[in-house]
């Protein structure tokens, strides 16, 4: 009951009396309250505090996943508290969902160099999505290359990256990695045809080479990668409404 009483009040702007209900019902080891802490002192930037009160949380055994407070404030339209917890939880518990949130809403604002160093945390663990959306990057900078060495090096690290979390049992890697061998397939036939036909004469020029010329980078283009935003995510699907 104090619960939605503080809930009501927050929604009508008495934020300050909100959280005086919360922290109370929290230090009496109230789950819902405490989640609302968490999100809380979130939302100030006080992600220390919001870790502190994540790990009593924990301790009450809720199964809340470490990335959900960032998913309640980016349903709040609070992008950068989000972002800023994802980045706690990504830190300081290793969680791989916070990598994988964390990148995608860094990627979908611009900040590509830093979505990969944060998926790059995940994918090495050994997390599939994390792996996925990390080769993603990888081929939308291969798109943008304005040369055939540079696209091949980022083709290359996509097409690395999209194995590897095909291997950790990514169902949209293995379908995206089952197109990629298809076009190669396709590519080598074509060269050989070319050479049987007396040299490969427009495939070189083309930059259509088993190595990966742009075509992989357009196929991927073609098809989005599948991603936490869209839902995506084995087991993770986010919410970006207030729950």
């Amino acid at each position: 009951m104090r619960n939605d009483t503080a809930q009501a009040l927050s929604e009508q702007g008495h934020r300050d009396e909100a959280l005086a209900i919360w922290h109370e019902l929290a230090e009496q080891g109230d789950a819902r309250a405490t989640a609302n802490v968490v999100v809380e002192c979130a939302a100030d930037g006080r992600y220390t505090d919001a870790l502190r009160w994540w790990r009593r949380l924990e301790a009450l055994r809720t199964g809340v996943p470490p990335h959900e407070p960032g998913v309640r404030l980016r349903g709040l339209g609070k992008t950068e508290a989000a972002e800023g917890w994802w980045r706690t939880a990504a830190e300081k518990l290793k969680d791989d969902r916070s990598c994988e949130y964390l990148g995608i809403s860094l990627r979908e604002r611009g900040h590509g160099q830093e979505a990969s160093r944060w998926l790059r945390q995940g994918a090495e663990r050994g997390d599939g999505p994390c792996a996925r959306e990390l080769a993603g990057l990888a081929f939308e900078r291969a798109e943008r290359a304005a040369d055939p060495v540079t696209r091949e090096i980022h083709t290359e690290e996509a097409a690395k990256w999209t194995r590897e979390a095909a291997a950790a049992g990514d169902s949209p890697a293995r379908l995206i990695l089952h197109e990629l061998e298809e076009q190669l397939a396709e590519q080598l036939e074509e060269q050989r045809r070319a050479e049987r036909e007396g040299g490969c004469r427009g495939m070189c020029s083309a930059g259509g080479t088993a190595a990966g010329g742009g075509g992989s980078a357009t196929r991927w283009r073609a098809r989005p990668t599948p991603s936490a935003a869209d839902g995506a995510s084995p087991g993770s699907t986010p919410r970006w409404t207030r729950t």
